[in-house]
């Protein structure tokens, strides 16, 4: 039996747990407003995620060394736990998992992210099942959120590409009570494709 200091939030959420082997927390490098057209840098296993506070499409050109956010208005940096250093002054909670890897430091962030759910690759697509229309477009794809305020909610942006208003590779659409994933091209006369999700797709909220 391993031994270990194990935090849950109140709906119990796991997020802390120093029992396991290989748990390691995310936690935020850098949170910051956007720009309309937002340039943005990562480094090797950084996580960048997006939101935006009104309704409207939210796309992006990323790759592993960052690219360009598109109709956001807020984004946040994330990475292992593990990639960052032991803090050498000041007071704060260094939590190790049983492989003796940081699982959690306070003093790396004064926030947390809650990953809400997990759509693996492929299991959702640019057009849901119960689309009324004959192609697809930014409002077809399947929901990630539904009857709720999409307010807060940020979305994984990696591995996203904008191409142009008729070829969306791994985009979203915010509505009042929505977002849908945005997958498609449209070759006009050649008809219109909707593509499921190559990689996995995560929505998240902010803590603190």
């Amino acid at each position: 039996m391993a031994y270990g200091l194990v935090a849950t939030t109140g709906n119990d959420q796991l997020l802390i747990d120093g029992s396991s082997s290989s748990y390691k927390g995310l936690q935020i490098v850098t949170e910051s407003t956007a720009a309309s057209t937002q340039s943005v840098s990562l480094t090797s296993g950084q996580l960048l995620f997006a939101t935006r506070s009104s309704s409207g499409l939210l796309q992006g050109t990323i790759d592993e060394t960052g690219g360009t956010l598109y109709g956001a208005t807020n984004y946040i940096i994330v990475q292992p736990s593990t990639n960052f250093s032991v803090a050498t002054s000041g007071y704060g909670l260094v939590v190790y998992n049983q492989s003796n890897q940081i699982a959690y430091q306070s003093t790396a962030s004064s926030k947390g992210i809650s990953v809400e759910n997990v759509f693996p690759e492929a299991s959702i697509s640019g057009m849901r099942s119960n689309w009324t229309g004959s192609r697809p477009d930014t409002f077809s794809g399947d929901y990630i959120l539904q009857g709720t305020s999409p307010s807060g909610y940020y979305v994984l942006m990696n591995a996203n590409y904008y191409a142009s208003t008729t070829a969306t590779f791994g985009g979203f659409r915010y509505g009042s009570n929505y977002i849908t994933f945005v997958n498609f091209i449209d070759a006009g006369t050649f008809g219109a494709f909707a593509l499921p999700s190559w990689s996995t797709v995560l929505l998240a909220k902010l803590l603190g």
